[in-house]
């Protein structure tokens, strides 16, 4: 099978690029930039433009969709849904040319917002542009499925905060700030928050490929959700760090503090390491029901202390001089 994935240079996408070849697919990248991985497989371009979107589709059996904008800082906002949105309505109407009738589409757990995390919420209501582009994407690929609901296939994956070998998110920002003979956290360290192994990511991506018609949405996260200081604590294991060895900061100060610290960024007008924001986002649990996914049989290859081995394995390969 041939396959085109937009934005497959990045994390995901190389994982899922590495994967498909394993798999015996044909594969083909659409991004901005060069695959690092794969130049041989690069279209270099914008998913906006229809010209070459309609190049890539050719010989084309399903289409994985990445390409988006997903920072947390652009700027002007109107950028994501230029690009998550209108992109997406690009790539639908060049696949409608084309006749291309399997599609495999990135989305996020952000179109949730504050709700609960759960396919079955038929009214999400996203808190932020990042979310809102990604839930009107869902949209425009819901209904370019039902157009021909017993031909074109759609799966919508919503994956949680994804990590791995080869990431700089924040698990990475995690590990570092663990990475020291001390361990310093904030509050009591109850809040769940719902990560997924990029190796679990893929097998979720595998397991369906949208091979019959119709239109799904899964959560992807890993399970069983574990609590915060758990994961402080499977990371110090494997750091080789003693767990017990910790400064915890109260709530309170913890605000505080990064209220402060970007103040005096704002005042000397630098970006800050901690703020309120960011304070308020560690505090939060972010639970996320992935369950349906097992339901339907999908087994995650993964457990929790696997990933983090091979993501903290990697990051110290980097790390040798």
């Amino acid at each position: 099978m041939n396959i085109l994935l937009t934005g497959g240079s990045g994390f995901i996408g190389t994982h899922l690029c590495r994967a498909l070849l394993d798999a015996g697919h044909g594969i083909r990248i659409l991004d901005l930039r060069s695959s690092v991985s794969f130049p041989d497989s690069c279209l270099l371009g914008d998913i906006r433009d229809a010209n070459l979107v309609e190049q890539a589709l050719r010989d084309v059996d399903l289409v994985i969709h990445l390409a988006a904008v997903h920072a947390d800082d652009v700027s002007p906002l109107h950028l994501y849904a230029e690009t998550n949105v209108d992109g997406t309505r690009v790539l639908l109407d060049a696949m409608r040319a084309a006749n291309v009738v399997r599609l495999l589409h990135f989305s996020s757990v952000s179109v949730y917002g504050a709700g609960p995390a759960v396919e079955s919420d038929l009214d999400p209501k996203p808190l932020n542009e990042y979310g809102r582009s990604k839930l009107a994407a869902e949209q425009l690929i819901v209904a370019w499925q039902a157009e021909q609901p017993t031909v074109r296939s759609a799966r919508v994956l919503r994956p949680s905060v994804v990590y791995g070998p080869g990431h700089h998110g924040n698990m990475k920002r995690l590990i570092d700030e663990l990475d020291r003979p001390r361990m310093r956290a904030i509050g009591s360290g109850q809040q769940v928050k719902a990560v997924a192994f990029v190796g679990n990511v893929v097998a979720a991506s595998l397991f369906d490929l949208a091979e019959l018609p119709g239109c799904r949405i899964h959560n992807v996260a890993d399970l069983p959700p574990i609590p915060m200081h758990e994961w402080m604590r499977l990371i110090r294991i494997e750091l080789g760090r003693d767990p017990a060895r910790q400064i915890r900061l109260p709530e309170m100060p913890a605000y505080l503090l990064g209220f402060l610290a970007q103040t005096w960024a704002h005042l000397c007008r630098q970006k800050p390491t901690i703020s309120v924001d960011r304070v308020r986002k560690f505090l939060a649990s972010t639970p996320v029901d992935a369950s349906l996914l097992a339901r339907l049989g999908y087994l995650a290859p993964y457990s929790h202390q696997q990933g983090l081995r091979a993501t903290i394995a990697a990051r110290q390969r980097t790390e040798q001089p």
